[in-house]
């Protein structure tokens, strides 16, 4: 599935667009992962429930947020985290 404007009533960083990703899909938030570089946009996942893992090799921090409260690291770091929600 993707989301686009055509096919959405919400957007990042707004946390009723992953509800609404979760409602479409039929899933609830602990059997969703957000994976994404952008701290505010898509760490923010993390309000509605889901697991979330900040990739910090491109990092996207506009505001300087503190990353250590989010799983962080490179693709790698991922396959770990993910096999650990396993």
């Amino acid at each position: 599935m993707y989301t686009a404007y055509e096919n959405t009533n919400y957007a990042k960083p707004n946390p009723d667009y992953y509800r609404d990703l979760m409602n479409r899909l039929g899933l609830k938030a602990n059997e969703c992962i957000m994976v994404g570089n952008d701290v505010d946009e898509d760490m923010i996942a993390k309000e509605v429930g889901m697991n979330v893992f900040l990739l910090s090799d491109c990092i996207v921090n506009r505001k300087g947020k503190d990353i250590s409260v989010y799983p962080n690291g490179n693709c790698e770091e991922l396959e770990k985290y993910i096999s650990l929600l396993l």
